[in-house]
């Protein structure tokens, strides 16, 4: 059996190319901590943070939680475990932020870096779309050396194989670009080419990366489907939004060189 075929990549190259979207959903984002409350992640912040643990946590929202996932023992403590994310919590190095939206639903991963290892917290991948069904406000919590954060950070985002298109920057009106950010049925440009009318057939997950523990860079995507990554440059002034074809290479090591300076 052949297999699909991506008809406007293959246009470009002269050559058969096979539609590649089926790849991502074989590198999903699997969490490797445990699944918990957004209530239980904050109460398990407060504790590590204030140095502050007795069994009035028992009290509070998510402490079955903590105490399940062995984060938090059943005299209200903070158990070994939780006690290894509050040292990276109280003091970081670093920080790196990813927001994505597809549609109405929004998703978070953040990681707080220190010395030798990371904290991240994420919320589930929107990567593909169709398989994304955990609840928007369950979180998971993980520690990773730091050198692997961004490999977590590009799994999550759904960095796989693209076709690079070699297409001009093309802009489209800002309003547009925010009504079909929110809405699918929404029609392409007047006079689309064919780029823009691929682009607006596609699924889009927007996210933003943002680097450091302030003001730090940060970097908007769009995932298009199979048409891939493309950057999202804003100009409020001139009410434009610019979209560029970034292939998945060049979109990691941007990833990781940012992360890289940020620290």
């Amino acid at each position: 059996m052949y297999p699909k075929l991506d008809q406007q990549a293959s246009a470009q190259a002269g050559e058969p190319l096979e539609l590649l979207t089926r790849i991502r959903s074989q590198q999903p984002f699997v969490p490797a901590g445990p699944g918990l409350s957004e209530a239980a992640v904050e109460l398990l912040a407060e504790a590590v943070l204030s140095g502050r643990w007795s069994r009035f946590n028992l009290k509070k929202s998510g402490s079955e939680e903590l105490i399940a996932a062995g984060l938090m023992a059943e005299k209200g403590i903070i158990a070994p475990a939780g006690k290894a994310l509050g040292r990276v919590w109280r003091d970081p190095r670093g920080m790196v932020t990813a927001v994505a939206t597809y549609g109405a639903r929004t998703t978070l991963l953040r990681a707080w870096i220190g010395d030798d290892a990371a904290v991240i917290e994420a919320g589930p991948s929107l990567a593909a779309q169709e398989e994304a069904s955990a609840p928007d406000d369950l979180r998971t919590l993980q520690m990773v050396g730091v050198g692997h954060v961004m490999d977590v950070f590009a799994r999550w985002i759904g960095i796989a194989p693209a076709w690079a298109f070699e297409i001009e920057p093309t802009e489209v009106p800002l309003e547009l670009f925010e009504a079909r950010r929110l809405d699918a049925s929404v029609a392409p440009p007047e006079n689309a080419n064919d780029f823009l009318g691929r682009l607006w057939a596609e699924p889009w997950t927007i996210w933003i990366v943002g680097f450091g523990l302030k003001d730090g860079p940060r970097l908007a995507m769009v995932s298009a489907g199979s048409l891939g990554y493309l950057r999202c440059a804003v100009d409020e002034e001139r009410g434009v939004v610019t979209f560029e074809i970034t292939p998945p290479a060049k979109l990691y090591w941007e990833l990781y060189s940012l992360f890289g300076n940020s620290l």
